[in-house]
C-alpha cells in the first residue's frame, strides 16, 4: 500500500530541511514562487513564499500582541475550563459602550489567536522533517539555548530592570521613610521587586521551552498516529482535561503544528471561494463571542475554543487574499518581529503612564491611545532594532536568538 493511501494528508506533501528556522531570516522577499530546490549539500529547501508568509504572519501577530496589551478597559480574566477568556464585568466598566465593544472585539476576540498561532508555528518548525530520536532531540535543545533561553533571560533582566527603576523613581521618598522607621528591610524590598517577575509577554517563551522538553513523547505519538493525531488533539482540546505546570491548550496548539511539520506539509492552501469563507466565519464568530460575553450570562467555553481554531485557519487564508504589494511592505518590518515582541511591554507601560498623566481618561482619549500607541511603539521598536543591528550585529543576534 502506498504512503498516500495509508495517510490521507500525505498527498502532495513537500519536504523541508530539518532545521527550517535557519531559512527564516532570509532578507530578500524575491522569488516568491513555489517549489523545492537543492543546495550544494543536497539538502532540500522550502519555497520562498512559505518562508515569507510565516515571517509576515508572525509580524502581524506581534503587532496584535501590542494591541492586546494596550487596552484601557478594566477586564476580569476568568478561567473557563482552563481557557483564559476575557469577561468584562458591568461594575468594572469605566468607558462608553462603543469603547467597550471596540476594544473587547479586537483584544478580547480577534486578538486571542496570537499566542495559539505562535505555538502552532513553533511546533511546525520544530518537527519539520524531524525523526524523533534522542540524539536529534538533544541537538535541537542545544540550539534552543541560543534561540530561546538566552533571549528569555536577557529580556527578563531588561524588563525587570526597567520595572525596578520605574518603581524606585516613583517610590524612593516613601521607601526611604519606611526604611528609616525600620518598617521595611532590604530583604523585604528585594523580595517585593523580585516578585514583580518577567515581562508579561515572555510567558510564551517559558512555556514553549517546557513543551520542547517533552517533544520526544509528542513525537512518538505523532509518528504512530500520523494525520489521525488531529483526532486525539481535538478530543483533548475540547475536553475538560488539565495538565500539571502547563496550559494544555498551549500543548494542543503546538501539537497541531507539530503534526503538520512531521508530515512535512508546506501548508499551501490555494484560496478559492469556499476556503475564503473561513475569514468571514472567524470574524462572525468574534462578533458573536464579543456580544454574548458582554451581554449574556452563557457559558462560552466551547465557543471560545472554536473561535481560536477558526482564527488559526482564517488568518492563514486571509494572508493569501492580500495583494502582493502588502506582502512586500510587511517583509520590510518582518525581520524585526521578534525584537518588537520582546521589547514593547516596558515601553508600553511607561508611555501609558505618561499619556494618562497628561490627558484625563475619556472614551475619545482612551480610543486614541488604544489605536495610536501600539503603532508608535511598533515603529519605535523597529527603529531601535534597525539601529542596533547596524551598530552591533552580535548584540542584536544575542537579544533575538539570531533571528
Amino acid at each position: 500500500m502506498s504512503q498516500s493511501a495509508r495517510d490521507p494528508l500525505a498527498v502532495g506533501i513537500k519536504v523541508l530541511p530539518e532545521d527550517i528556522e535557519k531559512l527564516l531570516p532570509v532578507e530578500s522577499p524575491a522569488a516568491l514562487s513555489g517549489g523545492i530546490t537543492l543546495t550544494a549539500n543536497d539538502s532540500l529547501r522550502t519555497s520562498p513564499y512559505l518562508n515569507q508568509k510565516i515571517r509576515n504572519i508572525c509580524l502581524i501577530l506581534s503587532v496584535m500582541v501590542v494591541f492586546n496589551h494596550a487596552h484601557t478597559l478594566e477586564i476580569d480574566y476568568t478561567f473557563w475550563g482552563g481557557v483564559q477568556a476575557p469577561v468584562i464585568r458591568p461594575e468594572a466598566i469605566r468607558a462608553s459602550p462603543v469603547e467597550v465593544l471596540i476594544e473587547h472585539f479586537f483584544s478580547g476576540a480577534l486578538g486571542r489567536i496570537t499566542n495559539p498561532l505562535f505555538f502552532a508555528a513553533s511546533g511546525f518548525l520544530f518537527f519539520y522533517g524531524w525523526k524523533p530520536t534522542l540524539e536529534s532531540w538533544v541537538r535541537k535543545l542545544r540550539k534552543r539555548i541560543f534561540t530561546l533561553l538566552i533571549p528569555y533571560v536577557c529580556w527578563s533582566l531588561i524588563g525587570m530592570g526597567i520595572a525596578y527603576g520605574e518603581f524606585l523613581l516613583r517610590n524612593l521618598y516613601q521607601l526611604t521613610r519606611e526604611k528609616t522607621r525600620g518598617a521595611l528591610s532590604f530583604g523585604d524590598l528585594f523580595g517585593f521587586l523580585f516578585n514583580m517577575g518577567e515581562p508579561s509577554q515572555l510567558w510564551f517563551l517559558r512555556t514553549l521551552m517546557l513543551i520542547m522538553l517533552g517533544a520526544p513523547i509528542l513525537g512518538l505519538v505523532i509518528s504512530r498516529l500520523r494525520s489521525y493525531s488531529f483526532l486525539l488533539i481535538l478530543a483533548v482540546y475540547f475536553s475538560n482535561l488539565s495538565l500539571p505546570l502547563i496550559y494544555k491548550y498551549s500543548v494542543c496548539y503546538f501539537a497541531m503544528g507539530a503534526t503538520l511539520g512531521y508530515l512535512r506539509s508546506e501548508l499551501v492552501i490555494r484560496p478559492n471561494w469556499i476556503r475564503s469563507l473561513l475569514v468571514p466565519l472567524w470574524i462572525m464568530l468574534a462578533v458573536a463571542y464579543t456580544g454574548l460575553s458582554l451581554f449574556s450570562h452563557l457559558e462560552l467555553t466551547q465557543m471560545f475554543r472554536l473561535l481560536i481554531l477558526s482564527g488559526l485557519a482564517g488568518i492563514w487564508v486571509a494572508y493569501d487574499l492580500l495583494p502582493v504589494w502588502m506582502h512586500n511592505r510587511m517583509a520590510v518590518l518582518a525581520p524585526y518581529r521578534f525584537f518588537i515582541y520582546m521589547a514593547f511591554d516596558p515601553l508600553l507601560s511607561i508611555l501609558q503612564s505618561l499619556y494618562f498623566h497628561w490627558f484625563a481618561p475619556s472614551p475619545v482619549v482612551n480610543l486614541v491611545e488604544y489605536f495610536a500607541m501600539p503603532l508608535v511603539i511598533v515603529l519605535f521598536c523597529s527603529g531601535v532594532a534597525v539601529s542596533l543591528r547596524r551598530r552591533s550585529q552580535r548584540a542584536y543576534d544575542f537579544l533575538t536568538g539570531g533571528r
